[in-house]
């Protein structure tokens, strides 16, 4: 059996397939052939960082591999719901470089459902960007999070492949009129339900392979 730890930083973003229950910390649930471990850490890199030990630890040996799902903004313009898989991690001057081999295995899959993604390097913010204006955007950025730095930092230095995959919710702007935050407001709960249903479609296809 295949022992999977989720980590994700909202209840919101684990995926419809699998049953979530606030009161319990790690909840173990049984997909297919798999042992899914499940942890929502809240956001930001620290309570992602320390979710993913205590994720980790709570199986015997480890788990097998970890996965990251959640949403995220994007730094170029894709539509929302589209899936984006990252091949590395920027945050601060720090990089991780994720498995090349299970970032191919989400690309596989994404493709034979028709999917649509794009593969790229992530930038985990220290809070949340409502716009460009004032970020140090690293070369080739593809999506912005607040946790996936703490959680790969982990993964790489226990020797743990690990996956991770968002949806895109919103593109961030180069810059924000704050008239447009209401209707922003309403365009982004939309954007979110979609992004939401991709995920998991991607999550439900992923564990049945």
């Amino acid at each position: 059996m295949k022992k999977i730890g989720l980590i994700c930083a909202m209840k919101t973003e684990v995926p419809g397939i699998i049953p979530f229950a606030e009161r319990e910390k790690i909840v173990i649930h049984h997909y297919g052939n798999c042992k899914i471990g499940v942890i929502v850490s809240n956001q930001g890199k620290e309570n992602a960082s320390a979710a993913t030990k205590q994720l980790c630890n709570y199986f015997d040996t480890g788990p097998h591999w970890l996965l990251h799902l959640g949403i995220c903004g994007s730094n170029k313009k894709y539509k929302a719901g589209t899936l984006l898989i990252a091949d590395s991690v920027v945050c601060n001057g720090s990089e991780v470089k994720l498995s090349y081999q299970q970032a191919e295995e989400a690309k596989r899959l994404m493709v034979n459902y028709r999917l649509d993604y794009d593969i790229g390097r992530f930038q985990t913010l220290d809070k949340t960007a409502f716009s460009k204006k004032g970020l140090d955007i690293c070369e080739k950025v593809i999506a912005f999070d607040k946790e996936s730095i703490g959680i790969a930092q982990i993964a790489s230095d226990r020797c743990i492949p690990l996956i991770i995959v968002k949806a895109v919710s919103d593109v961030v702007p180069d810059k924000i009129s704050w008239w447009q935050f209401p209707l922003g407001s309403l365009r982004f709960l939309r954007n979110f339900a979609k992004a939401r249903e991709e995920l998991s479609k991607f999550a439900q296809i992923y564990f049945s392979s």
